[in-house]
């Protein structure tokens, strides 16, 4: 496994992952998560992503938003062949670790009210949820974690 900083190379690969990694919850949600139609380029030209390869292969992404003295995780997926692996806890701790060393007091992500799934593992690892709005057609679940007390 190795993780490093994604680039324009690599997009055809995170739309690939993106999209194994929310397709199952096109049927739940009714339409495509707001992951499946992000503009990836748009997103390493803006923001700070990362990719996790097995290999040579793209199996995870991590997409990260600085605001508000915060570090949002605006989006992080495994690839389904890919998944349980440990792959997306080490992304994810990579996340925190940015946002501690960079002086965040909290890190803070979303995900959708029926990915049950995702809200139980987020809460496992620490995130509380902050609130629940509809955004952008979406019924979406905010999660934060404080990193420094």
């Amino acid at each position: 496994m190795k993780i490093r900083r994604a680039n324009k190379l690599d997009i055809e690969e995170i739309v690939a992952c993106v999209n194994s990694s929310y397709f199952h919850y096109i049927e739940r949600i009714g339409k495509k998560p707001a992951p499946m139609l992000a503009n990836y380029q748009q997103a390493i030209d803006e923001h700070t992503v990362y990719v996790v390869t097995d290999g040579s292969v793209v199996v995870g992404v991590l997409v990260l938003i600085e605001s508000n003295n915060q570090l949002f995780i605006e989006n992080i997926a495994i690839h389904k062949n890919s998944q349980g692996k440990g792959f997306g806890k080490s992304l994810l701790n990579l996340a925190e670790s940015i946002a501690t060393t960079t002086g965040h007091e909290f890190i803070e992500l979303y995900t959708h009210e029926s990915m049950v799934e995702n809200i139980s593992l987020y809460k496992h690892f620490g995130y509380c949820i902050s609130h629940q709005i509809t955004e952008h057609g979406y019924n979406r679940v905010y999660m934060k974690k404080r990193l420094i007390s």
